[in-house]
């Protein structure tokens, strides 16, 4: 793993595999390797405790686009209460347990694992996926299912976060102190959107989103059945074969929603299409490059070196479109795909996220 940026990065904490309660699946002993990548053993680090999942409803209040949405999420409560909440945003083509929740195979639970830190989670449904209001049809321009739209719908999420205004199952809602935004692919660039639109949170963890937008051999080859491309595709352009589970890969894909056109368009005229074609300084400014210009809290991007979909050559720029950024740091996983959160070094991805987050005091 390469990290670049101002600061260090130090865990303090051991990702221990416990069981977690309700529907949230377990961690056993079985899993303690994790396909064979074995679990920090420091024994300075400190346990904080399981967590406990339940169902929550947001209303989104009127979109962007004029209509009414409310917004279904799953939210993992630490043993503790905790201060800290961290959003969770799905991408193109997922939903929030396929995403962020326990998959049948392996169990790779992010929101379980992060919620063992001792911070709140949240994944939600964007509106039009999984269980959320809006049009669920693949091409819904309509709808307002653009990147301003989940901005705006995301906003009223963080403000609801911080009044605890929500419905939480079973139980009383948290009003939270501090609100981190941790998206991945579209929900990356989705939470920098929302931060440079709306200041919406106190820290930013966009994975997967690079600011040279989609790789120029990604968009020339759509697909690895297209006559020479089979070279460059791996067998899924969501993981790196070499360093993922099939039963992840497989899992993960199982709960894909028919891709929406709309926010596939809003996306690319977010991110341009610069890619891997160019040096950078040479690539257009897109729209995303001139929103993040405004963003003043701390930025940590994770991209994976062998993603297929977006770009990762120039990694070692990406806190430079951040200059407003009091601490704008990059971590590049090695041998790691787009999906950087379910590849086979998942432990060592929670435990950097977890370290950075500590010395920021969130």
């Amino acid at each position: 793993m390469q990290r670049r940026g101002a600061g260090s990065l130090t865990p303090k904490w051991m990702l221990a595999m416990l069981a977690v309660s309700m529907a949230a699946g377990c961690f056993g002993p079985e899993n303690a390797q994790d396909g064979g990548i074995e679990a920090p053993t420091d024994p300075g680090l400190a346990f904080v405790g399981t967590s406990q999942l339940l169902d929550a409803r947001f209303d989104g209040g009127l979109s962007r686009a004029g209509g009414q949405v409310e917004v279904a999420a799953l939210a993992w409560r630490p043993a503790a209460p905790a201060e800290t909440v961290i959003l969770l945003v799905h991408g193109f083509s997922g939903v929030k347990e396929n995403y962020f929740h326990t998959l049948p195979e392996r169990g790779v639970d992010v929101g379980g694992r992060l919620a063992e830190t001792g911070r709140a989670v949240i994944a939600i449904d964007l509106p039009g996926y999984g269980e959320s209001g809006g049009v669920h049809t693949g091409a819904a321009a309509e709808v307002g299912s653009g990147i301003e739209d989940y901005a705006f719908v995301l906003d009223r999420i963080g403000a609801a976060l911080r009044t605890g205004s929500y419905e939480l199952e079973g139980a009383e809602p948290v009003a939270f102190v501090k609100v981190v935004g941790l998206g991945v692919s579209m929900g990356g660039y989705t939470v920098d959107a929302t931060q440079g639109l709306f200041g919406t949170f106190d820290a930013i963890i966009p994975t997967a989103a690079s600011h040279r937008g989609f790789r120029t051999d990604a968009l020339l080859c759509p697909d690895a059945a297209v006559p020479g491309c089979d070279a460059f595709r791996p067998p899924n352009d969501d993981f790196e074969v070499e360093n993922a589970d099939p039963e992840v890969v497989s899992a993960t894909l199982a709960g894909y929603e028919a891709p929406h056109a709309a926010n596939l368009a809003s996306l690319a005229a977010w991110i341009g299409t610069c890619g891997n074609s160019l040096p950078v300084g040479a690539c257009t400014e897109t729209l995303l490059d001139q929103n993040s210009q405004s963003i003043d809290v701390p930025v940590f991007s994770i991209l994976g070196a062998e993603d297929h979909i977006v770009d990762a050559s120039q990694a070692q720029a990406e806190p430079s479109y951040f200059p407003n950024s009091p601490d704008a740091q990059v971590l590049v996983l090695e041998g790691t795909g787009h999906m950087v959160l379910h590849h086979l070094n998942h432990v060592e991805v929670m435990l950097e996220i977890d370290g950075w987050l500590d010395e920021r005091g969130l």
